[in-house]
């Protein structure tokens, strides 16, 4: 009784060594890899993308990338030609072996005029041998923003609304094109502006619209078509639709089916 006694005793008190021993390990500092993970050409980057996820169209957001110099040469730097909704400055325009430097990036949402999933670039212009052009992807998603509403402003507020938001074309061989027309109405008490319509695929065609705007139970179509040449299998997409419409500023159509492989 005693050697086993003893044997779980000698057992907690190795685990016990073993738990401060871990609480003890310090960790290191980052090194050049952990706070540059992204290669580019000579110079490496602390990200490759800069995600601004959700903006209002009211907003402005701002990033920072960060780089080093990971050659033996000095590196020259400038920013390419910037949209007029984006913004950048560097914190140098040279670069020595082992220097790390930034890039601030201010994106004007309302100055984009666009609204939805939008990719962007920042040009980073070097004299690396390897890769002279340093491109920084920028995402964002851009909605209309609402101020606060009384009860007699959410009365007057326009609102959208689509004749058929599900468009179902079953099945269609590879290569078939479907087309699909719907009605967007105004069904509210003022003006409705249509601030965006686009497809999130290429595969649609959407028609140019008839109308920007929309008076009280006014309506107009969306004539749109799906082509279905390098689909296979169930395929789902869609068109949206963004407006000013303030408790449904943002509407969707989906066509969705099976595209089949010709037969043989």
């Amino acid at each position: 009784m005693k050697k086993i006694i003893s044997i779980l005793l000698g057992a907690i008190l190795l685990c016990a060594g073993q738990v401060s021993a871990q609480k003890s390990v310090v960790k290191g500092k980052p090194t050049v890899k952990d706070r540059f993970p992204k290669k580019n050409g000579n110079m490496m980057f602390s990200k490759s993308v800069s995600a601004l996820q959700f903006v209002y169209d009211n907003q402005v957001k701002t990033d920072t990338v960060y780089f080093f110099n990971a050659s033996k040469e000095k590196f020259s730097l400038a920013l390419g030609v910037l949209p007029v909704h984006i913004t950048a400055e560097l914190s140098t325009d040279n670069l020595k072996s082992g220097d790390e430097g930034y890039v601030i990036i201010h994106y004007d949402a309302a100055k984009k005029k666009d609204y939805g999933i939008i990719l962007d670039r920042v040009i980073l212009n070097t004299n690396d041998t390897l890769v002279p052009k340093k491109m920084i992807a920028i995402t964002v998603s851009i909605e209309p923003y609402f101020a606060p509403m009384t009860p007699a402003d959410s009365a007057r507020a326009p609102k959208a609304k689509i004749s058929e938001t599900t468009f179902d074309y079953d099945t269609i061989t590879v290569g078939d094109t479907v087309n699909r027309t719907v009605q967007l109405v105004n069904e509210g008490e003022s003006e409705l502006k249509i601030l965006s319509a686009k497809p999130n695929c290429a595969c649609i065609k959407l028609a140019p619209l008839t109308k920007k705007s929309l008076a009280k139970g006014e309506s107009m179509p969306l004539s749109f078509s799906f082509n279905s040449v390098g689909m296979n299998g169930p395929d789902n997409h869609k068109i949206i639709i963004y407006s000013n419409s303030p408790f449904n500023s943002k509407l969707e159509v989906v066509m969705k089916g099976v595209v089949v492989p010709k037969q043989q």
